[in-house]
């Protein structure tokens, strides 16, 4: 279970592009730049579930954006330190409001919610500081620090330093009045902040890998236009020859399950390269089948439907990435297409969902961005 949580944690924090992923061993391990000395030659190694970042002590990390070096003790050093290993940004040490590459979501509160982190827009990897001090400084054992892994309706993951006084390295799953409890008003304790990184670093569970330039056949005037630049920035989508899209061509089945898996090794964060022998659309085939689905290859050069790539998407994401926010009008038959519909990932036009029509790479373009970067669901 703890793999799948973290293996799900890195691939929601996804840097620049695969390579420069935090990757699960290392955050198993507690390589975290986490420094014993303050030259920051030292390493401190702090693997989850051990007890090696002791209370009291003080430990130093080296800010990736600007080299400066900063200390503290036990969990508020250990939040710092993995937060600046997945951003390069030290979030908070007591002088500003602002850093180069992260901002403030959120100040005073005396409690957290699922509604509040979606309105303040809390994204995995987020760091909290509670304490009794409302400027967020360090104040021995009044406060704690933590990363936020994931949360849903009923529960919040989090990672921790010192998670039972003694030092414990842990990631914990608990209830949001639970959370509450322990390290907000059960306390006496209120949010001093929430820090996160900078939106144009993270869309969603995913991150922006190239820059766009435009396509010659995408105006834009176009309803797809901010679709087809997110799909392309996230390295979901790709053009064709001659600096085009052809946002009207139509989707072979081989071209969705190579979208698919794509979007799920982005999801995810494990650097698949795709490379292999055979078909051009073997290695992608290869992929999914890997999480133990068989896939039919007799139909790789016929259209897709609507239906065959939200079936798709259903057989291989996770349930919780497929969260319901509206009950559609529509005449849904396709259950796929309906768990879609409600998750606001799939939209139909003129009160169809249109199911059995085949997909155009511009609609494509819309389900992968929807699918990718939750606040462009329809609500």
């Amino acid at each position: 279970m703890l793999k799948k949580i973290a293996a799900f944690f890195l691939a929601a924090l996804l840097l620049s592009g695969p390579a420069e992923a935090l990757e699960l061993e290392k955050i198993e391990s507690g390589r975290i730049e986490l420094y014993e000395d303050i030259e920051c030659t030292k390493e401190a190694i702090a693997p989850i579930g051990t007890r090696t970042v002791y209370p009291g002590k003080t430990y130093y990390i080296k800010e990736r954006s600007s080299g400066r070096v900063f200390s503290g003790t036990t969990c508020y050093i250990y939040a710092n330190a993995v937060y600046n290993a997945l951003f390069g940004d030290v979030p908070f040490h007591g002088e500003s409001d602002s850093w180069q590459s992260s901002t403030k979501l959120h100040g005073y509160a005396r409690s957290v919610s699922y509604a509040c982190f979606k309105e303040w827009g809390v994204v995995p990897g987020s760091l909290i500081r509670t304490t009794k001090e409302k400027d967020g400084s360090y104040n021995g054992n009044y406060g704690h620090s933590l990363i936020v892994i994931d949360y849903e309706k009923s529960s919040i993951t989090y990672l921790e330093g010192n998670g039972d006084g003694n030092g414990l390295i842990r990631i914990k799953t608990v209830g949001w009045d639970e959370f509450n409890r322990r390290f907000l008003a059960g306390k006496g304790w209120s949010v001093s902040f929430i820090v996160a990184p900078v939106a144009d670093r993270l869309i969603g569970y995913f991150r922006r890998v190239k820059s766009y330039e435009g396509f010659s056949d995408v105006k834009s005037e176009s309803w797809y236009c901010a679709e087809i630049r997110e799909a392309f920035e996230l390295g979901l989508m790709n053009g064709v020859e001659s600096g085009r899209f052809l946002p009207e061509g139509e989707l072979t089945n081989a071209q969705a399950v190579t979208l698919t898996a794509r979007a799920l090794s982005l999801y995810w964060g494990d650097g698949e390269s795709f490379d292999g022998e055979g078909r051009w659309y073997e290695p992608y085939y290869g992929y999914l089948e890997k999480w133990g689905e068989t896939l039919d290859r007799k139909k790789a050069a016929e259209k897709i439907t609507r239906g065959e790539l939200a079936e798709l998407i259903c057989r291989f994401f996770p349930n919780n990435e497929l969260e319901k926010l509206r009950f559609p009008n529509e005449n849904i038959y396709n259950e796929s297409v309906a768990r879609l519909a409600e998750a606001g990932v799939m939209i139909g036009s003129g009160g169809e969902m249109r199911e059995n029509d085949t997909l155009k790479r511009s609609e494509a373009a819309a389900i992968l961005v929807r699918l990718a970067d939750r606040a462009k669901r329809k609500k």
